[in-house]
């Protein structure tokens, strides 16, 4: 799999994961637009890190009725990890 160097390039803020996790478990799911606004990252910002997390299989993207990002099983088990550090 190729992966985009530059779309990952600078800082990785592992509070961000978990603000973003945690909307997502809350809230069931979300468009990135909403996910967006409740974490407080830039749309850009927050697509880089959907993509991100996307990737590691901690979230997936569903096409019922809109396009919007659900936390995984694995998802939830990295956020109750990062609770518990």
């Amino acid at each position: 799999m190729l992966v985009n160097k530059k779309a990952f390039s600078g800082t990785f803020n592992i509070n961000i994961v978990k603000k973003i996790l945690d909307q997502l478990y809350e809230n069931g799911r979300l468009k990135r637009t909403n996910l967006s606004g409740k974490t407080g990252l830039n749309y850009n910002n927050c697509i880089k890190y959907t993509n991100l997390l996307k990737m590691l299989g901690w979230i997936a993207i569903t096409y019922d009725s809109g396009c919007y990002i659900i936390i995984t099983q694995k998802g939830k088990e990295i956020l109750d990890t990062l609770y518990n550090i």
